[in-house]
């Protein structure tokens, strides 16, 4: 898998927001020349056509002086688009590109989904995408998506696959019957970064026509790896329901059970959620088998906690009812429904289950793992006392770490990094919680007493066994499905690269975020890492 990552040290990002406020004191296009560049045009469709073609010719070397024509070019042109007044389409076409604007040498990663856009190219993007939001806001707004899907997404590859992907993404939440064929294709394209984007557009479509084509995706998705992210699938078939008459949900259900049941667990991960497509009487029984054959594995020390712990919380949230991750008990409980109650098969009626009832806990998070990295924070300001007692908020991070283990289990396999100004790590690999293990962790991190900055991100790129420079995880070597996270501050890199890194990683990887903030100095890293990763999140005041 290939990450895209670019140094940012070579600009500055300008400030679009203050420019919007200033709009009436800039002209609307400010004539500026470099090297390589020509002379910038008044007309504020032209002015975005030859910013986008410079930036994707020159990306961050093209002049940041180009930029500050941008703002008030934008606000021109969605006035213009409010009042109807002239040249429409050109102007689309403009904002489309520049929506998704990348680099020339990047079209591939759009394609693919995994471009990461730097700062300066979200800013754009964001600003475009608001031009373009309102254009469809209003009242022409069907004619001019009607327009976009004819004219755009109907043209294929004649067309450059990131203006394609943000005339489909302008398109999200806007069901008009003249879109929906444009969407269909759009959908089963040949790349992948507008596939997720069009299933995203289709999601929730009141449509038979769309319930039997996304059936069908959902097979294709199961059997193909990397085809497509089930995200837009479950929200549409959470509102639409799932086509169970249809051959095709007979065959999912037996994709899902072939999944659930594989030696890999990130298969059974990313696959299991995917059974709340499917009513009870298909779902139920594929669940229990794979839990029973899981907790086998467990006995036999291929084990997955992790694993076991979502198929009875998916269970829960049909039944009700809290039985654990004892497959007998779930098995008996779905026989005795069936046999007293026929409709019971077909209804989901539980309310959601609890997080998880295991009794392991770390600062009041309640992991269920036995594949373990801790990341721990060992700059200065973790000298500082913890609460009333007498330990420093770093010895009681390290006494609960090894509390947490001795809980989990000798099953548990784990390993320790510590953050500052580097990062140090006690293993290069997971290691048995036995006592003695536990005990070298814990002695190997108190010789260490905090020191320096907060430098989160070297540290999470480690645990994920992430190569920076190649931008590459070895999954192979990667063994975590849980990084447990404790900072006592704001970190010195800041939130912003949470969320494009795990887009990107997060579904290979199936690795979860389990993050505790001690004290209000937080600035958003850690509940950013918990949500995109669909962990926990503990602050902890005092």
């Amino acid at each position: 898998m290939q990450v895209r990552k670019r140094e940012s040290g070579r600009w500055r990002t300008i400030a679009f927001s203050a420019a919007l406020g200033l709009v009436g004191l800039l002209p609307c296009g400010l004539a500026r020349t470099q090297s390589g560049q020509s002379q910038r045009p008044s007309d504020p469709v032209q002015l975005l056509e030859r910013w986008s073609s410079d930036y994707q010719r020159l990306g961050p070397d093209l002049n940041l002086s180009a930029d500050e024509s941008l703002a008030p070019a934008l606000l021109t042109l969605k006035t213009r688009l409010l009042a109807q007044d002239g040249a429409e389409n050109s102007a689309l076409l403009a904002l489309c590109d520049l929506a998704w604007i990348a680099e020339r040498k990047s079209l591939a990663a759009v394609a693919e989904g995994q471009y990461l856009p730097d700062a300066r190219e979200a800013t754009v993007r964001n600003l475009a995408r608001d031009v373009l939001r309102t254009a469809l806001d209003a009242p022409a707004g069907e004619a001019r998506a009607r327009w976009l899907a004819t004219q755009v997404l109907a043209r294929g590859a004649q067309e450059p696959i990131a203006r394609r992907i943000a005339a489909v993404e302008a398109l999200i939440g806007r069901h008009w019957d003249s879109t929906m064929n444009a969407l269909l294709s759009a959908a089963a394209a040949p790349e992948r970064g507008l596939r997720e984007v069009a299933v995203a557009a289709l999601a929730g479509w009141p449509s038979e026509a769309v319930d039997r084509f996304l059936a069908g995706l959902t097979l294709r998705a199961l059997r193909e790896q990397g085809f497509l992210s089930t995200n837009g699938l479950l929200d549409h078939f959470a509102a639409r329901g799932f086509p169970v008459g249809s051959p095709v949900g007979l065959e999912v259900a037996q994709e899902l059970t072939r999944a659930a049941v594989s030696a890999d667990w990130r298969v059974a991960v990313r696959r299991v959620p995917m059974s709340r497509i499917l009513p009870n009487e298909l779902a139920v029984p594929y669940l229990v088998e794979a839990l029973a054959l899981w907790s086998e594995r467990g006995l036999g020390g291929s084990s997955s906690r992790r694993v076991e712990a979502l198929i009875s919380r998916e269970l829960e949230l049909r039944s009700g009812l809290r039985l654990g991750m004892d497959p007998k008990r779930w098995a008996n409980w779905w026989a005795r429904i069936r046999a007293t109650d026929p409709e019971a098969p077909n209804r989901h009626s539980a309310p959601p289950p609890s997080e998880g009832r295991t009794t392991a806990e770390f600062f009041g998070l309640r992991p269920w793992t036995d594949r373990v990295v801790f990341v721990i924070d060992r700059s200065s300001s973790m000298e500082g006392r913890f609460g009333t007692s007498s330990s420093s908020n770093y010895s009681e991070a390290l006494r609960q770490v090894g509390t947490l283990l001795r809980q989990l289990g000798t099953r548990t396999r784990f390993n320790l990094i510590l953050f500052s100004d580097e990062t140090r790590s006690w293993s290069t690999t997971l290691r048995p919680a036995t006592d003695a293990g536990i005990e070298a962790a814990v002695a190997w991190a108190r010789n260490q007493p905090p020191r320096g900055g907060t430098f989160l991100r070297p540290a999470i790129s480690q645990a994920l066994e992430f190569d920076s420079n190649r931008g590459l995880i070895d999954l192979e070597k990667l063994e975590a499905d849980t990084v447990i996270v404790l900072c006592d501050g704001a970190t010195a890199e800041g939130p912003t690269w949470v969320a494009p890194l795990l887009r990107v990683v997060g579904e290979p990887t199936c690795v979860r975020f389990d993050c505790v903030q001690i004290g209000v100095g937080g600035d958003g890293t850690l509940e950013a890492l918990a949500e995109e990763s669909g962990g926990q999140f503990v602050r902890v005041d005092y």
